[in-house]
């Protein structure tokens, strides 16, 4: 299930970053909309469990937090949405992995989403670091 799932999640986030750079909007916008749609999710999975309302709590904070590194990204620098793709994993496996969210959170979407959220937020950190040296 594991290197699967991974794997799925490399796949997907290509897809992702493909579709990004070649689809109608600006690429930092496509990002901005996938990392508050993949705090979204959680809180989706948690209404769709009937999980207890601290814990649908806690997503809708992660919700909040993730909403506003993806408007920092969007007004400010692209260096914000790198951070929120980068911590993403960090909520992926914490909470949905090894503590409660995982009654309520497929295994395999969790692993998903790690590959996904790494493979995104390194390219945008590069992305964001050469375009920094093209500048100077």
């Amino acid at each position: 299930m594991i290197i699967p799932s991974l794997l799925l999640g490399l796949g997907l986030g290509a897809l992702f970053l493909g579709l990004a750079k070649y689809g109608p909007a600006e690429e930092r916008q496509v990002w901005a909309v996938g990392l508050v749609v993949a705090a979204v999710i959680y809180v989706g999975f948690a209404i769709a469990a009937q999980a207890p309302a601290p814990w649908l709590l806690i997503e809708c904070l992660g919700l909040l937090v993730y909403s506003s590194l993806a408007i920092l990204g969007l007004r400010h620098r692209v260096g914000w949405l790198a951070l929120g793709w980068l911590l993403h994993p960090l909520w992926d496996l914490v909470l949905h992995f090894w503590q409660a969210g995982s009654e309520f959170t497929p295994g395999w979407y969790v692993l998903s989403c790690l590959s996904f959220d790494l493979l995104v937020g390194a390219v945008i950190t590069r992305r964001s670091y050469l375009g920094n040296l093209m500048k100077s």
